[in-house]
C-alpha cells in the first residue's frame, strides 16, 4: 500500500490507458489464509499473464504475514508511458494477502470466522456451479478479465490440470460473448475470463447457454458497445463485481458519498438488479453490483454481507481503531478527482466505517472505506485536511491497531 501513496501522486494527471497504480481502478485485493497464500500465488503465476508485484515483501514473506501479489503484464506501448522509477508494477494489481498484524492480532480480528473457514464456505458455494450446475450468486463476487486470445487459451490449460471451471455465452448490443468462470481453490478469488471468441482448445458444445439469465450482459464495457482491445497474450481488467442485498441501498450510498449515479441500471426477468459505476474519468474498469432474489440456505450472499458488516461494526469504531482482516477484501480507486475531505465528512455524518493511514512523507494519506456490501474500497485521492492522528501503514503487515481488540 505504501506504493499506492507514491503512485497516486505520480500519475494523477495521466490520461486514460491501461488500469494500474495511480490511474482509475488500480487493483483488486482479497484476504487469504496461511494455508492458501503460496498456492494462490503459484496459481496466478501459472495461469494468468502476470508478473510478481514489485512492491511485495521479499520472496513474498513479510515480518507479520505473506503475500500473493501479482500485476497484469502490460503492452509495450503502456510500458513506455508508465513510470517505473518508484518500483511499482505498472499493471493492474491482483493481490491476495495474509496480513496478520503484530502477534497475529489483525488476523484474529475476524468476527469469529477465520479467513480459512470462510474460504471453505466459498468452495462449497461454488462447487456445484463449477461442476456444471446452476449459477451461484457467489460468482457475482468476481474480477472480470478480458482476453482477445479466446476462451480456449485458458480452458485448455485448466483441462490439462483438471481445474474446475464453467463457460457460458451471453449477448450484448446484438453480439455474442463468452465467459469462463474459475476459482482459485481454498480462496475467495473468483475470476471471470471474458472474450468475444472461443478460439482453439474449446468447442461450442462446451459452452452453456443456460448458465446466465436471458438478457444478462456480464459486462457493460462503459456503455460503448465496443469490447476492449488488448494485445495477444495479455489481459485487461473489465470490472470488479459484488453481490448486494439491495441495489437501491447501493444507489443511495454511492450518490450520497461519491456523487455517482449508475451508468447502467438493469432489472432482469427474475427480478435480478444490476447496477454499474464508473468511479472516475480515468477508470476503464467498471464497478458492478448484483442483487439476486430468492436465495435459500444458510450461506447466501446476503449472509456474507451481514457477516462482513458485523465485523466492520465490531472493530472499526473509529478511523484509528482496529482495521480487521476482512478489510483486505477491497478494490482501489486512484484518482485526484476525489475530494477526500468531503468523502470523510459523508462517512462521519452517516456513521459509515473507515480506517485511515497517514503518508510516510509529506502530508495526506489514504483509507479503507466500507460500502453497504461489507467489502471495502481503498481510496487514494485529494486531501486538504488529513487527520494528524491517523496511524501509519506497516509495509511488513505488523500493524498494532488490533492488539487492544483481543
Amino acid at each position: 500500500m505504501l506504493a499506492a501513496f507514491v503512485a497516486a501522486a505520480l500519475f494523477s494527471s495521466g490520461g486514460v490507458r491501461a488500469q494500474g497504480p495511480g490511474r482509475g481502478i488500480s487493483k483488486s485485493t482479497w484476504a487469504v489464509s496461511d494455508r492458501s497464500v503460496v498456492a494462490a500465488y503459484n496459481w496466478m503465476m501459472k495461469y494468468l499473464p502476470v508478473e510478481c508485484a514489485n512492491d511485495s515483501c521479499a520472496n513474498n514473506v513479510c515480518t507479520c504475514g505473506k503475500t500473493a501479489r501479482v500485476a497484469l503484464k502490460i503492452s509495450n506501448e503502456d510500458s513506455a508511458n508508465a513510470s517505473t522509477s518508484v518500483g511499482i508494477s505498472p499493471g493492474f494489481g491482483i493481490h491476495a494477502v495474509l496480513s496478520e498484524g503484530k502477534n497475529n492480532a489483525r488476523e484474529d480480528a475476524n468476527g469469529g470466522i477465520s479467513v480459512q473457514d470462510l474460504e471453505d464456505v466459498w468452495d462449497e458455494q461454488l462447487k456445484d456451479m463449477l461442476a456444471g450446475g446452476s449459477y451461484s450468486p457467489w460468482a457475482d463476487f468476481s474480477l472480470a478479465l478480458w482476453t482477445s486470445d479466446g476462451i480456449g487459451t485458458y480452458s485448455s490449460q485448466f483441462d490439462a490440470d483438471k481445474v474446475p471451471y464453467t463457460v457460458g455465452s451471453w449477448t450484448w448490443s446484438g453480439k455474442t460473448y463468452y465467459s469462463l468462470v474459475v476459482k482459485i481453490p481454498q480462496t475467495q478469488l473468483v475470476f471471470e475470463i471474458q472474450s468475444d471468441t472461443l478460439g482453439d482448445g474449446i468447442t461450442q458444445d462446451a459452452v452453456r447457454t443456460d448458465l446466465f439469465l436471458k438478457n444478462e450482459a456480464r459486462a457493460y464495457f462503459q456503455g460503448t458497445g465496443t469490447s476492449p482491445s488488448v494485445s495477444e497474450g495479455l489481459m485487461t481488467p473489465v470490472q470488479v463485481s459484488r453481490a448486494t442485498s439491495s441495489a437501491d441501498d447501493i444507489i443511495t450510498f454511492y450518490k450520497s458519498v461519491f456523487g455517482k449515479s449508475p451508468v447502467n441500471n438493469q432489472t432482469l426477468s427474475d427480478g435480478t438488479r444490476i447496477v454499474d459505476y464508473k468511479m472516475s474519468s480515468q477508470a476503464t474498469v467498471m464497478i458492478r453490483f448484483v442483487e439476486r432474489p430468492g436465495q435459500t440456505g444458510k450461506h447466501t450472499t446476503n449472509w456474507l454481507e451481514t457477516f462482513l458488516n458485523s465485523v466492520n461494526k465490531e472493530y472499526m469504531t473509529s478511523y484509528t481503531s482496529c482495521w480487521p482482516v476482512y478489510g483486505d477484501n477491497h478494490y482501489c480507486v486512484d484518482s485526484q478527482e476525489m475530494d477526500m475531505d468531503a468523502i470523510k465528512a459523508a462517512y462521519d455524518k452517516n456513521g459509515y466505517k473507515y480506517h485511515l493511514f497517514s503518508m510516510p512523507f509529506g502530508n495526506g494519506g489514504n483509507g479503507y472505506f466500507a460500502d453497504p456490501t461489507g467489502w471495502q474500497i481503498q481510496l487514494d485521492g485529494r486531501w486538504s485536511n488529513f487527520p494528524s492522528d491517523a496511524g501509519s501503514f506497516s509495509p511488513n503487515y505488523c500493524m498494532t491497531s488490533c492488539s487492544s481488540s483481543r
